[in-house]
């Protein structure tokens, strides 16, 4: 991508490859999110150039002609699709990572700054999803819209992503020592709703046809999702036990579906929490 520089030749391409590179380009800012920050390595592209366009809506994009008019790149896209609000989300999922690396390395970060930090990513969290239009908003209507749209998995996946990124952002205070404050026993509460919320949401679309998720990051996601429901099956209250359970539950099965599809998926069946 850096050596092609699509977007300084856009009068010699088309409407369609014009966009399709602005996909392109946002799927590999995703990526590269993901990869990176995994395998502890600085992000490739933070400082890449980037379209100043969004990606379009699904359905416009699939029903454009070639000969269509190029747009003005430098112009905001009037009508944005579900990967423009990926584009969006993972511009946060960054900055939980770089923190949960920097909590995890730097034993002289002070607790009140880290609790600092992680309220204002989860504030970005917050104002990301207010800001959502009615209809991308994770309701039972909207899944079955987008059902019958064709953008069912995006639809579901981009949710999805939302309650992971949260569950890692206050997946530290689960530990006592990291919930001895009133905010930081909040920020607890939050990471057990949010994996929560990602194994109902998952199960959800499991059950609504054309709204799977089906890709192989989703059982890393459930698996995180199960740690924190296996924690609340440990050692939290009485009146959360049977909800845990039943998403934990809910988890492995969508982990013993995923591996038909993603053989690595085996490693994460044979997991501690199986036989619960």
């Amino acid at each position: 991508m850096q050596l092609i520089r699509p977007f300084t030749h856009q009068d010699s391409s088309n409407a369609v490859s014009q966009e399709l590179w602005i996909r392109i380009w946002w799927a590999l800012f995703a990526a590269d999110n993901w990869c990176s920050s995994s395998l502890g390595f600085p992000r490739q592209m933070k400082d890449w150039p980037r379209p100043d366009r969004s990606p379009m809506d699904e359905n416009i994009f699939a029903g454009m002609a070639p000969e269509e008019a190029l747009q003005d790149l430098n112009e905001p896209c009037q009508n944005p699709g579900l990967w423009a609000h990926m584009a969006t989300l993972h511009e946060i999922f960054g900055p939980i990572q770089e923190l949960n690396w920097l909590a995890a390395t730097n034993k002289e970060l002070q607790p009140s700054q880290m609790e600092l930090d992680t309220e204002n990513l989860a504030q970005l969290l917050d104002d990301w999803q207010k800001a959502l239009p009615e209809e991308v908003q994770l309701t039972d209507p909207n899944l079955v819209g987008h059902s019958k749209r064709g953008t069912g998995g995006i639809f579901m996946g981009l949710h999805l992503a939302f309650h992971h990124y949260a569950t890692l952002l206050f997946y530290q205070y689960l530990d006592p020592k990291s919930a001895l404050t009133m905010r930081g026993r909040q920020f607890a509460a939050r990471c057990k709703h949010h994996a929560l919320s990602y194994s109902i949401w998952l199960a959800r679309g499991r059950r609504q046809s054309g709204c799977e998720a089906v890709y192989p990051t989703v059982g890393h996601m459930a698996i995180v999702s199960s740690s924190v429901l296996l924690h609340t099956l440990l050692f939290g209250e009485e009146e959360e036990i049977a909800q845990s359970h039943d998403c934990l539950k809910a988890n492995f099965e969508a982990l013993l579906e995923l591996k038909e599809y993603w053989p690595n998926v085996n490693t994460m069946v044979n997991d501690p929490f199986t036989p619960l």
